[in-house]
This record gives C-alpha cells, sequence and structure tokens, in this order.
C-alpha cells in the first residue's frame, strides 16, 4: 500500500498535469510533512512555482533540495534559471553548468531535457557575457574621455605643441574606433553553419553523402519538399542520418570561447 507522502506526490502529479498548479503545490506540500527527505517533492513544487513565475520559491525549493542531493540535476537547473532572472549571472552560470555536467554522465536524461539545459547554460553564458562586454565598453570610453581631454589640456597650456596634439589625437581615435570594427567583424566559420538556415548548428547531423546540416532544418527538407539532400540532390532518407560529433565538439569549442555566437541558434 503507498504511503501517505506518496498518494499526495501522485495527487500532485495529477493535478499539475493538468495545468493545476496551486492545487498541485498544496498536494507537494501535504506530501512534504510526511516526508522532508525526499527531494524530487521539492523539485516538483519549485516546477510549479515556476509555472506561476514565483522565482523566489522557485529558489527556496530549489535549495532545500540541493541541501538534500547536492548535484540534483532538475535543483541546479531551475535554481540557475531563478537566480538568471535575479540577474545573478554569474552564480546562475554555475548552477547550470552543474545541470549541464550532470547530464553528461546520467544516462537517463532525455535528450530534449538536457538540451533545455544545455540551451539555458549558452543564453546565461551569452548574457554574461553581454554585460562584461558593456562594462568594458563603458571603460574604453571613459578612458578614450580621460586621454583626450588630457590631450586638450596639454595643448591649452602649451605643454604638447598643435602637431603633436593632432598626431596624439588621431592616434587615440584609431586606436578606440578598431575595438569598434574587431566587435562588428564577429563571424561564424561557414563549416559550423548549416548549409540551408546558414546558422550556427546545435544539433548537426551527416548525410551519406557528407554533407553536415542542423537536424531540424533537414528533418523538414525530408518532410515538406523532398526525400533528397538540398545540395548533392540524392535520394535521402531521416534514417540515414547519423550525428556529427565532430562538428558538434568543434561547435562547442567555438561557443565556449566565443559566447556570443549563440545568438546565431535562437
Amino acid at each position: 500500500m503507498a504511503s501517505t507522502s506518496e498518494l499526495c506526490r501522485q495527487q500532485g502529479n495529477l493535478c499539475f498535469s493538468k495545468g493545476k498548479y496551486d492545487a498541485a503545490i498544496e498536494a507537494y506540500t501535504e506530501a512534504i510533512t510526511h516526508n522532508n527527505k525526499n527531494v524530487s517533492l521539492y523539485t516538483n513544487r519549485a516546477l510549479c512555482h515556476m509555472k506561476k513565475h514565483n522565482w523566489s520559491l522557485v529558489k527556496c525549493d530549489c535549495l532545500t533540495a540541493l541541501h538534500l542531493e547536492s548535484n540534483n540535476i532538475k535543483a541546479n537547473y531551475m535554481l540557475g534559471l531563478a537566480l538568471e532572472v535575479e540577474n545573478d549571472l554569474p552564480e546562475a552560470l554555475n548552477k547550470l553548468r552543474k545541470a549541464k555536467e550532470a547530464c553528461s554522465y546520467q544516462d537517463s536524461v532525455k535528450k530534449t531535457y538536457a538540451m533545455e539545459i544545455h540551451r539555458a547554460f549558452l543564453q546565461c553564458r551569452r548574457k554574461l557575457w553581454e554585460y562584461e562586454q558593456t562594462e568594458r565598453m563603458h571603460k574604453r570610453a571613459d578612458l578614450k574621455r580621460f586621454l583626450s581631454e588630457l590631450l586638450s589640456f596639454n595643448k591649452l597650456h602649451n605643454v604638447l605643441p598643435e602637431v603633436d596634439y593632432v598626431r596624439r589625437l588621431s592616434e587615440v581615435e584609431e586606436l578606440f574606433g578598431e575595438d569598434v570594427a574587431a566587435a562588428k567583424k564577429r563571424q561564424v566559420p561557414d563549416h559550423l553553419c548549416c548549409k540551408i538556415s546558414m546558422d550556427l548548428m546545435e544539433d548537426p547531423v551527416c548525410t551519406p553523402s557528407g554533407i553536415t546540416y542542423e537536424r531540424k532544418y533537414i528533418l523538414q527538407h525530408l518532410s515538406k519538399v523532398g526525400s533528397f539532400d538540398p545540395v548533392t540532390r540524392q535520394a535521402l532518407s531521416a534514417s540515414q542520418l547519423v550525428p556529427n560529433l565532430a562538428i558538434k565538439q568543434a561547435i562547442e569549442a567555438f561557443v565556449e570561447e566565443h559566447p556570443w555566437a549563440f545568438e546565431s541558434v535562437e
């Protein structure tokens, strides 16, 4: 016979499946009163709070779950999302990384869920990079303004001859202009891009002819256009597609070094 806690958990799951999140929260809370050591009760309740966008309660339940099981994937994942909402990006990234790494050595994790966590990790890292990039730009602007004002001061007080002032000011403008130009030159290597979407791939698959595509786009092509390779025009079926692990590793390495590139797979 199922315990009272288990019956309450099952009731919570049923309510959750019907979108009755408040009722599910009540059921999980009741279950916790009978068994406060069951990690899944806290993560299930946290998921309900997440559906209601009650991030402070998500954080609370996830912290309790992690106190019981520090490597719990769901708790680290949802806590990472909650911290991201709070704009605590470094710590959010740390929790999402833990969830992502835990997925890699737990075969029971569904591929779709692992991909969801991976995308959340990349998105958070991009946000952190954008924040740090903005801070760097502000510092560059302050430094440029300081140097320009220093040159003007020296010129005004005859410390710096006119010709030297013009030359130095031109060098400052050129130097800081190069930083802006470099930022605009960001480009993803062609071999990491899908031949259909022309965007950075996330789940690359290879055809028998050796062409690599993003899985969802080649599947759409096969379903809506025809059973052939869009580049070589050779006959092709979904069963012939195989993951291109080498390209996937190259993409992961590229995104690791260039967080801005994640915008190409959104």
